[in-house]
């Protein structure tokens, strides 16, 4: 089975070094601020957050594009951080999460992979574990989160593109709490073009 898996991958990964509408590579991710906002009665008559660690994330990508200037890209990052809240007592929160962030890509220059591009489309973020003091906890967070991504970047050095987005959630967040909460990111992207890299 494993060589049957490898065989595949290398197919894969010398069809997509030959193809011009096809690129792939590591996705980079840093949270520059993050923000939760809520009141609610159950909990001391309010609770907010804000991470203080807003964590860093780490995957890949794979893109397509159609022409010079419209694309596809999905990317599946993996990620901890620290989630602060604030009551009566301070209380810290890690998270790890799984995301998974499909976008269509328009790019303002003569060719697709140079130059700025703006970038939106919807992203999901699973919430794998969560502790307090390395302790597990299970009914704090909703499992799965949706929200919406928005943001521009610029290609340079051939091999990579920079990128800063704005994330706006629009499920709820918080499970432990009953009023409507919503998370907001803003951050930062390192994308690194592997295939870029193969085909030199």
């Amino acid at each position: 089975m494993k060589k049957v898996t490898l065989i595949i991958l290398f197919v894969f990964i010398a069809k997509a070094n030959y193809a011009q509408d096809i690129s792939y590579g590591l996705h980079l991710n840093a949270s520059i601020h993050q923000h939760i906002e809520l009141k609610t009665p159950s909990v001391h008559g309010s609770l907010s957050g804000r991470s203080s660690n807003g964590g860093f994330n780490y995957g890949g990508y794979f893109e397509y594009f159609f022409n010079d200037k419209i694309g596809l890209r999905g990317s599946m990052l993996y990620g901890k951080k620290e989630d602060n809240y604030f009551q009566l007592e301070s209380f810290t929160v890690d998270v790890s999460t799984l995301q998974f962030n499909p976008v269509i890509k328009y790019n303002f220059g003569q060719n697709y992979d140079k130059g700025l591009y703006l970038f939106t489309g919807p992203s999901v973020t699973f919430i794998l574990k969560t502790e307090i003091d390395e302790d597990e906890i299970t009914d704090f967070y909703k499992k799965v989160n949706f929200g919406v991504q928005l943001g521009f970047g610029v290609n340079f050095l051939k091999y990579f593109a920079f990128e800063l987005k704005v994330y706006q959630g629009f499920s709820k967040y918080l499970d432990a709490v009953d009023e409507k909460n919503y998370y907001v990111n803003f951050s930062a992207s390192l994308l690194f073009k592997i295939d870029k890299l193969i085909a030199k």
